[in-house]
Formats: C-alpha cells, structure tokens, sequence
C-alpha cells in the first residue's frame, strides 16, 4: 500500500489521496521509520534519522536520506527493494498510519509529496479488493481507537460507491451515540440529503450499529440491522450505495437492504472519524476505505449530469481522483491541450506522452472536454473551434481520452496533418504521420477481439511550425462496406435490392453492370467508411500521472 508523503503538501507529484492499493512491483519512494532512536552507532553513521515530529509521533523516527544529503534519497524501489533499503540502514517500512502522522515529514528529498510505500503494501484488504471496479481509497488502514478530531480525509462521492470498515467494539458500551464514521457533503450533521453520505454510529448502551445514508426524498433515511455486534471480536462492515439502493453487509452477509432514489455525486465531501457532533465509539477502527462501484443506470445519468454542471471538478489541477472517475465516462470529446513549440518532432518529445506531464512542459491552453471533432482543416479552423487558442504557428496539441471499441475486428485509423501527428491506442502508436511536411495521409490498424470490446485509451499529437496547418482524424470501424446485393426483381414493381445504375423501364442490367456496379461499391466504400473521430466515439478522460 502507497501513502501520500505528507499531509500538508498533498501528493502534487503523485494523486492527492491518504492511501492506495498498488502491486508490489511498481517503483516508488521511500521513506524509513523506527520505534525509537535506531541507536547512537546507527545515527552516528546515518545522520539522516530524526525524530523531527515528537508533536505526533513521539516516539516513532523517520530517514529519507541516509547521509543527510539528498543524493542519497531513493526516488525508485519496489515494494521489497524498499523494505530492504531501510532494513539496511536500521529501520523499517513506515506505517501508513505513521505516514498519515506525518512522522517523517520534511526529512528531505522532496517526498512530502510524493506517493511512498508503507509496510501495510502487501495487505490482505489489497488483496481482496484487487479485482473490484475502481480505485480503493484508504482512509485509514491501521488499527486506531476512536477520538475525537478533527476531519480526517475530504472525498469525492460517487452515486454508486461502497464504504468499508472493520469495527471492535470495546467490552464498555457507550451510553449516548457512538460515532464510528461520518462523511458530510455539506458540513452539516442532520437531516437533508447530504449531511449523511453515509454515517454510523452504535445506539446507545448498545452494539447495534444505527445506519444512515438518505436520498433525496429522505435526507435521513437508514437501514440498522438488528445485530448485535460482538464485544472484542473484528466485524467487517461493507455499505453499498447505488442509485436505487442501499445494502449493509456484515463479514459478507447481507444484514439489511432499502430502495433509494434521486441520489446526488458530491465533490471534497468532509471525513470524520468519529464525527465532531456526537461522543466517539467505544470501539477500533481499521480498513476504513471508500470503493467506486460499476456505474449502474441511474448513476450514469447523475453523473453525466453532475459532470456537465461542473466540469472544474473534473479537473486535473486539483487532481481529484474519485471526482474523475466518476466522470470520465460522462465527458463526452477528448481532454485538450496545447502547448509551446520547442522545435522537435514529436518523436522528440515522447517523454510522459501518456501522462499528466509530457515532456515537462506546461500547457498554455487546456480544456477538460473538447466536444469537436478532430477536424482541423487549416490554421483558421484551429482558432475558430478551440475557445481560448489563438495562434497559428508554433505550438503543441494533445488530446487524451478513450475510444469505443463497438465490434471485434480491425480498427483503421488515419491521420491528414501540417505538420506532424501521430495516434496512440492504449499507449501502442498506430499512426505515425511525424515530421515537418505539408498535409499528409499516414494509416494504421489495430485489431480486437471479442472480450477486448469497450473502451480503448486514445492519446493524438500533432505540431505546427510554420506555413499552413491542418489535423484531420478518422477511423474506418470494421464490418463489410456494405454494399448491397445487386440481384434485381423482374416484377412490374421493379423492386431493387441495391441503388445502382438500373433501366427502370425494364429492370434490367446492362451485361457487366453488376460486376462495374460492385466495384463501384467497393470503392466508394474505402471513402465512405471513413468516419470523423467525434465526440459520439470518445469519452474525456485524464491518464494516471
């Protein structure tokens, strides 16, 4: 598990979230932590270890530089290359608690905001949640009693997510509500839709968990199951939200369910746990974690709807994660962005194509959803149809985003630029048209499968320097080219199964005329198959940094 370096800073490196699920074998950065001094000898010939936080983390001491100095960082390990490095110098994998604590905030090398791993990387929650339909957010991943303080994470909320914890509750019961969890889309605590997205409590003097998620026509509508939760024992507790539908799940057994309806996405929701406004739950947090779920009908519409409304929540810069995800399928277009002319060729600048900074530069003009076409004829077309872009030489373009694959079979895809473009289909190029030239045709294909049908990454670039411009996109799906079958009725109706050159008078075909007629067709066809690469076939999206 990966956790975000510092809490103050927020992982502008990396995305802005507490905690995540990733495989062991990625590379991140690494931050070490001890329980205690290491020892004299070690800090004696490890200057980098201090206790630089006694505030919060009294007794826990933190190292990124082994020799105090930042060339002696580690930008890049895997998992157990990291557990080694800190092994090697005394320590251990922080905690992603500790991480959270910020214990080793401001030790150097610039990872306060980064993504480091934690020694909670190879857990069994990670596991478990590894094949689920979105990107796991861990709130809180160790073992805490419950206390009040402050807010402990902002989050995006989906129409259809799931929120999971696991409680022990202490053998005292509690004689007011218990707070457990609370996650508040106006700051409020009670009772319009919003307040309570969701919350959980225990009942007073009781171990019966008091569940409330509301709606619109409910803002404070619940499901408690009636059972009792065991005093000392860990009970995993799973609530999925969709757009119709509410289910409390206790260790995977369904407990309770309720209908639902006009539910809402709300962006940078407030995380308490426990909340500010009643007394904390006797009890233990852990695996405290919010899970997009799979868009169900209803969801799609709000979101789309949410996404179209405001858009800036999509956006980027703040990179908000969950925000994207639920809106990436409702952005109808390609993300755009242009930049400064370097004066290299695009194979030149290939670096970071996929991700949120290509080659190091910074776009002068960017738009979370371009609904146009990439259908750029000349100079004029690119000022006229991209609000905001005003130049007619010297610049960098990009669009990002995803195409729908309808159908197996080959997917042509073809580029008509001044000067140089090329097009990516999930990172592999299929067109290079790259170079200074004036405007140019340059193919490729890609085949798919049956099982590979859906959503495709779509990454397009394109340069201009000098002299006239243009970017004309299409793609020829597969399929026959749907030319008619010729045979012609001898009836007095003269029905005709094709559109071809007939004597109506007679329905006849002149000797040859079908087989001309045909080939006609085919032609035709390698014309008209070519299709605008449109909003109606991407969707917006932003790839992972």
């Amino acid at each position: 598990m990966l956790a975000c370096g510092s809490t103050g800073d927020g992982c502008s490196n990396e995305q802005d979230i507490l905690a995540e699920c990733r495989d062991n074998s990625e590379v991140h950065e690494v931050s070490c932590c001890s329980d205690g001094s290491p020892g004299d000898d070690i800090v004696s010939a490890h200057p980098g270890w201090a206790n630089v936080r006694q505030n919060t983390c009294p007794d826990v001491w933190g190292m990124r530089r082994p020799t105090g100095n930042n060339d002696s960082c580690n930008h890049a390990a895997t998992y157990q290359e990291a557990v080694d490095w800190c092994a090697d110098y005394g320590g251990r994998l922080c905690t992603a608690a500790e991480i959270d604590s910020d214990c080793t905030r401001g030790t150097g090398c610039s990872h306060d905001a980064d993504l480091l791993w934690t020694s909670d990387s190879d857990a069994g929650l990670c596991q478990s949640l590894a094949s689920a339909a979105g990107p796991v957010t861990f709130i809180n991943s160790t073992a805490v009693t419950l206390a009040q303080g402050e807010p402990v994470a902002t989050a995006d909320i989906p129409v259809d997510f799931e929120i999971g914890f696991d409680v022990t509750p202490s053998d005292e019961l509690e004689g007011s509500w218990g707070s457990i969890i609370h996650i508040s889309a106006t700051g409020g605590n009670c009772c319009g839709y919003g307040d309570r997205v969701p919350a959980v409590w225990f009942k007073p003097n009781d171990r019966r968990l008091h569940i409330r998620d509301g709606h619109g026509a409910n803002g404070n509508e619940g499901c408690d199951p009636d059972d009792q939760l065991p005093a000392g024992e860990t009970t995993s507790v799973t609530l999925q939200m969709t757009a119709s539908g509410f289910t409390v799940l206790y260790n995977g057994t369904v407990k309770c369910e309720g209908n639902r309806g006009d539910r809402q996405f709300f962006p940078l929701a407030t995380v308490w746990a426990p909340d500010p406004w009643h007394a904390p739950a006797r009890a233990t947090l852990a695996n405290f974690y919010l899970l997009p779920l799979p868009m169900s009908a209803g969801g799609r519409e709000v979101g789309r709807e949410a996404c179209e409304a405001n858009p800036s929540v999509w956006s980027p810069e703040p990179y908000a994660r969950l925000a994207q995800e639920n809106c990436r399928a409702w952005l109808p277009g390609l993300y755009f962005e242009a930049y400064d002319f370097l004066g290299q060729n695009l194979a030149s600048t290939e670096d970071g194509v996929h991700t949120a900074v290509w080659n190091g530069m910074t776009p002068i003009v960017a738009h979370p959803a371009l609904g146009n076409a990439v259908w750029y004829s000349n100079d004029n077309a690119f000022v006229a149809d991209i609000p905001d872009f005003d130049l007619y030489n010297g610049y960098y373009m990009r669009w990002r985003g995803q195409f729908e694959v309808t159908a197996a079979g080959e997917y042509r895809f073809k580029t008509r630029s001044d000067d140089g473009s090329r097009l990516y289909i999930d990172e592999q190029l299929v067109v290079d048209n790259d170079g200074w030239h004036g405007m140019r045709v340059r193919e490729g294909a890609v085949t798919f499968t049956e099982d590979e049908i859906g959503w495709k990454d779509i990454t397009i670039t394109f340069y201009e320097d000098g002299g006239g411009s243009g970017l004309e996109v299409s793609v020829r799906p597969p399929g026959d080219p749907g030319c008619k079958d010729t045979s012609f009725s001898t009836s007095s109706a003269c029905e005709t199964q094709g559109v071809w050159d007939v004597d109506a008078s007679t329905c006849n075909v002149a000797e040859g005329g079908r087989e001309m007629n045909q080939i006609a067709c085919e032609a035709a066809a390698s014309e008209w198959e070519w299709w605008q690469l449109s909003s109606d076939m991407t969707r917006a999206t932003v790839s992972s940094p």
